[in-house]
């Protein structure tokens, strides 16, 4: 026994187990180490078996312990392949998935900007009929603004779609935006609330682009000149302008009496609720309640003369009613308002009537159209040059940069999702026709296969 262990094969025998405690210890290189010992031992056998009558033969336990050895070698073998193989797939995953994630963190934000600006956009299309060349020379139109105005297209196109909705002819569409936006921007209000507010004002005072624009230089002159701020002043016109044109009173005295109510910081919602009271009284005299006419005694007024004077020059005799109203005891004076008005207009009206001389100068200050001249226009470029404006003008260029960039790839998104939806819809008609499939066992057999198989590739 001990001479057919001393055969050639032996030390080949000795070099595989060196080679089987390294890999128990884990140690550097026994990959390769281990696969030369298993050919050199695999040789040595082959030619040890060869020796039939030639030489000495191995004792048969020592062979099958040799046959042993060289059978736990392989497999020993056959797992390190198999794990060397897996590092290099999650090395190569890793970088696959980071090469993945930069290209999609690249592309992901200017597709998703852009189709933004796609989506707003079709609000446009929605409410205006254009041709395909007119939609193309509109969207240039708006880039052109984005330089003019530091908001982003997505923004400007909410502004356009508010007055597509106002029924504006195509050609007006861009010089509404290029004034909306712009007091949008000196206003600090959100674009579409912008849109949708001007829009209203437009509407119900049936005025045009070229009067929008004086009125919002005189909003934002007295924005600049006394406590009322512009974004309230449109807000309580906007409440206020139907009454306003139906009492015939002009959009400029609109806004100086929405003016003078932001002017005492009156909220919106209630200004317009006390002004939208007081033109309905005093602008219907024939229907007047009896505490009305009473009220109306105590101040000196004859319905009569308030129904000629209303006819004739409306905000004049609302400011003598008022100057009436100031002019009273002072004990007397909210009963009065309470009378002619009600309990939850008087005492906003009160605001107005303690204080006629501002009322007074804020009249003043909206009927100068001298001084009022491009203040808006001064106001948005004062405030572009700002720390705060450039900032966002900047923030605007990476928007529209984005959107041009995404713009180029969104056809290619299109239709990728358009054969993904096809797929979805044959996956599930054919759920819904094959559901017999369910009881045969076929679903489960396939979910643990794939599962087995995905499993396979992401758990090396």
């Amino acid at each position: 026994m001990q001479s057919t262990l001393k055969l050639s094969i032996t030390p080949e025998l000795s070099a595989l187990n060196s080679a089987l405690d390294k890999v128990n210890k884990r140690a550097l290189g026994i990959g390769e180490a281990l696969d030369k010992s298993l050919k050199n031992a695999t040789i040595a056998l082959k030619q040890e078996l060869s020796k039939s009558l030639v030489g000495p033969r191995l004792h048969p336990q020592a062979l099958r312990k040799m046959e042993k050895q060289i059978a736990k070698a392989s497999i020993t073998k056959l797992k390190l392949d198999t794990t060397e193989a897996c590092n290099k797939v999650l090395e190569l995953r890793g970088q696959i998935l980071g090469t993945v994630a930069g290209a999609y963190a690249a592309i992901y934000k200017p597709i998703s900007k852009a189709m933004d600006f796609e989506a707003s956009f079709a609000m446009v299309k929605k409410v205006v009929d254009f041709t395909e060349s007119e939609a193309k020379n509109i969207q240039k139109e708006i880039w052109k603004l984005t330089k003019e105005v530091p908001l982003a297209a997505g923004e400007l196109t909410e502004i356009m779609a508010s007055g597509g909705q106002l029924g504006l002819d195509k050609k007006l569409l861009v010089p509404f935006t290029d004034v909306v936006s712009k007091m949008a921007f000196a206003f600090d209000i959100g674009a579409k609330e912008a849109g949708d507010t001007i829009a209203g004002i437009m509407a119900k005072l049936d005025v045009g682009i070229n009067e929008v624009r004086e009125l919002g230089d005189a909003m934002n002159y007295l924005g600049n000149n006394s406590s009322a701020v512009p974004k309230e002043i449109a807000e309580i016109l906007n409440r206020t302008s139907g009454l306003v044109k139906t009492l015939k009173l002009s959009a400029r005295e609109g806004v100086a009496l929405s003016a003078a109510f932001a002017n005492m910081k009156i909220p919106a919602e209630q200004a317009g609720t006390a002004i939208n009271k007081m033109l309905n009284v005093l602008g219907s005299p024939d229907v007047l309640t009896d505490r009305a006419k009473n009220a109306l005694n105590q101040l000196g007024i004859d319905i009569e003369d308030l129904k000629e004077a209303m006819a004739k020059s409306p905000f004049e005799a609302i400011r003598n009613v008022l100057g009436a109203v100031a002019s009273a005891d002072d004990g007397e004076k909210i009963g009065i308002l309470k009378n002619l008005f009600g309990e939850e207009a008087a005492p906003k009206i009160a605001q107005i009537t303690s204080n006629l001389k501002a009322f007074d100068k804020i009249y003043n200050m909206t009927m100068d159209k001298k001084a009022q001249k491009n203040s808006m226009e001064n106001e948005v470029a004062t405030l572009k040059s700002t720390t705060q404006g450039a900032l966002k003008s900047l923030s605007s260029s990476f928007e529209n940069i984005y959107v041009s960039i995404g713009s180029v790839f969104l056809p290619q998104v299109a239709k990728v999702f358009e054969v993904l939806s096809k797929l979805s819809t044959a996956i599930a008609n054919f759920a819904q026709e094959h559901q017999g499939l369910e009881r045969t066992g076929f679903s489960d057999v396939k979910v643990i296969y794939l599962e087995r198989k995905f499993r396979s590739i992401i758990e090396c």
